[in-house]
């Protein structure tokens, strides 16, 4: 018999083992072992056992292993591998105390794909009927207040994945400078 896992996550290795029982003979026989990936990638061994393949592209794939012995009496096994992706880790950030009027930069760098998938875009919605697009962003919020700001950002393989992060906006009649407020002279 042959065992390839049903799933495995795009970039991790899949071990995959196979047994003579599947022969007349037994291991004994054996004369060659060959895995067809689905993949267009083949691997022939001389051994039974277990063996590695790593999928570069997300889908199902059907898997075969064909035993083949001294007497020419052959076996194959087929089976379906499901290579999976998984969504993006989104984050958001920003620092410092955020004023209305003022340029307040949004930064989602820190967002990552799945291995072997990427981040193509990054939507941002900042709760206030404005949005941006792009990585880092800067962004004036007209008015104080307490806003949701929604990062989207999508992969090569059309997954999405969205996190909100709630600021709060300060009136920038409240900034003081030297611990004058603004507007009154020095």
């Amino acid at each position: 018999t042959a065992h390839v896992p049903s799933t495995v996550a795009l970039g991790s290795l899949l071990n995959a083992t196979d047994s003579a029982s599947l022969l007349p003979g037994g291991a004994e026989t054996l004369q060659s072992v060959t895995w067809d990936w689905g993949d267009w990638t083949i691997d022939s061994l001389t051994t039974i056992g277990s063996v590695n393949h790593r999928y570069a592209l997300p889908g199902s794939y059907a898997v075969r292993v064909h035993l083949l012995d001294v007497f020419s009496q052959a076996a194959d096994v087929t089976d379906t591998v499901t290579v999976t992706v998984a969504a993006p880790t989104v984050t958001i950030a920003t620092s410092g105390t955020l004023y209305s009027s003022l340029p307040i930069a949004f930064d989602g760098r820190g967002s990552q794909a799945a291995p072997g998938d990427s981040l193509v875009s990054s939507h941002w919605d900042f709760g206030d009927w404005t949005t941006a697009s792009g990585a880092v962003v800067s962004h004036s919020f007209t008015a104080p207040g307490t806003y949701g700001v929604t990062l989207t950002d999508s992969t090569k393989y059309g997954l999405a994945a969205t996190a909100t992060r709630t600021v709060t906006v300060l009136d920038l009649a409240t900034l003081t400078l030297r611990n004058r407020p603004l507007g009154i002279p020095f």
